[in-house]
């Protein structure tokens, strides 16, 4: 492989590259400062075309950058006897490589390997030392997380906890999940990755979100529901003041130890359960049982 300073102007970059969406100020003011630490990898044409000489092969978003820098030259590497194929797969393996690539950019990538090379996931798997369950995770974002999500998703450590304006992938797969459990509709499914995406949402309480948008409740009631309400499986909804209260009384320090007690016959005591389905009108139904 040939090393060589390159005209910027004589190479051609793939249009698949994300040039035009790409975010590379903070690779700009880098490279202005340290330069080019890694040269971009070019293959040289047999025939030159519209006056490019060479097909950028990798390294799309330190060619953006240096074209922004209003860099006249560009180190490279030069490969020789690379067919388009060739081109496409190294362009498809180093974008899966990128550190800020969303989840569903990666599952597009990995589709595009099986559909457009006939990769199998675990020829996937064994080439990029990635897990399986990964790839098919981010394959199953990439069909199915609406489109004006997909940009949101985002692999995220669950013991990170000050991500803004990102869903978590773990959170993006319990809404499918709950979508194809519950048969929602696809404004009900955006209405769930909406609320997780504005909002702070346990993961445990999406699916109960994901069960009274099934019963047509709106928004608003599902989050009043949950945060003033301690569920029981899907049928049983307590008030958790009054749960708070049964604890101090009963010197029990969590509120899953002392529904537990109740459930056992451990505990006898009397508390309001509420029947939350829906009337025929808009408002909660607000009969209480005891139990």
């Amino acid at each position: 492989m040939e090393m060589r300073d390159i005209d910027i102007n004589e190479i051609e970059a793939r249009e698949n590259s994300r040039l035009e969406n790409e975010n590379i100020t903070s690779l700009a003011e880098s490279m202005k400062i340290y330069g080019l630490l890694q040269p971009i990898v070019l293959h040289e044409m047999k025939q030159s075309s519209n006056g490019y000489k060479y097909e950028l092969v990798c390294g799309f978003r330190r060619f953006a950058a240096a074209k922004k820098l209003n860099w006249t030259k560009i180190p490279a590497k030069i490969e020789q006897n690379l067919n388009g194929d060739d081109i496409l797969l190294r362009n498809l393996i180093e974008n899966i490589q990128r550190e800020d690539i969303t989840a569903v950019e990666k599952g597009l990538y990995y589709y595009r390997l099986i559909k457009e090379f006939n990769f199998s996931v675990d020829d996937i798997s064994n080439k990029l030392k990635i897990k399986k369950s990964s790839i098919e995770t981010a394959i199953t974002l990439y069909k199915y997380v609406p489109k004006e999500y997909r940009d949101k998703v985002r692999f995220i450590s669950p013991q990170e906890r000050n991500y803004k304006n990102v869903i978590p992938t773990r959170l993006a797969k319990i809404i499918l999940k709950c979508s194809n459990q519950y048969r929602l509709s696809v404004d009900a499914t955006s209405k769930l990755f909406d609320i997780v995406l504005t909002k702070k949402i346990a993961p445990k309480n999406i699916e109960f979100i994901a069960h009274f948008l099934k019963q047509d409740f709106d928004i608003d009631d599902s989050i009043l529901m949950i945060n003033e309400y301690e569920f029981v499986g899907m049928k049983i909804a307590i008030k958790k003041n009054e749960l708070e209260n049964a604890m101090k009384k009963y010197n029990i320090k969590s509120r899953n130890k002392l529904i537990k007690k109740i459930l056992c016959g451990d505990l006898k005591i009397t508390l309001n359960i509420l029947d939350f389905k829906k009337n025929d009108g808009d408002k909660i139904n607000g009969i209480y049982k005891e139990i």
